[in-house]
């Protein structure tokens, strides 16, 4: 079970709907902070306005925050990321050094402390 602020992140994977809400209720998470920057699935039901549906329906906050948290970003060109072999982790970084990212970083973190907890809808690990 999460404590009152503590972030969570999950991958939807595959699961069904019903599924996934379980999943959700059982972590005791009360919203979802989408931070996909094309909140699309090839699984219907986790394209964005299908899921901010099921969450509201459910009882469960959804936040979409991944036009300024998500996405693949292009290296700036004075990067100073180099040791990133992978360009789009170049530009990610650079991207998380601007202004609008650390905006977004608060609204994320004022969203778990107010909604007690909250889950990533993008990746996989839990974030310390």
């Amino acid at each position: 079970m999460a404590s009152e602020g503590e972030i969570l992140t999950v991958g939807h994977s595959n699961h069904e709907e019903q599924d996934f809400l379980e999943l959700v209720r059982g972590a005791g998470i009360e919203l979802i902070a989408d931070v996909r920057a094309n909140p699309r699935s090839r699984y219907p039901q986790f394209n964005r306005s299908a899921l901010a549906g099921t969450m509201k329906a459910a009882g469960l906050g959804y936040a979409p925050l991944g036009a300024d948290l998500g996405g693949r970003r292009m290296p700036t060109s004075t990067t100073i990321n180099q040791g990133w072999d992978v360009e789009a982790f170049r530009g990610y970084a650079d991207h998380m050094e601007t202004p609008e990212f650390g905006d977004a970083l608060d609204v994320l973190l004022t969203e778990a402390r107010t909604a007690g907890t909250l889950m990533d809808q993008a990746v996989g690990q839990p974030v310390a």
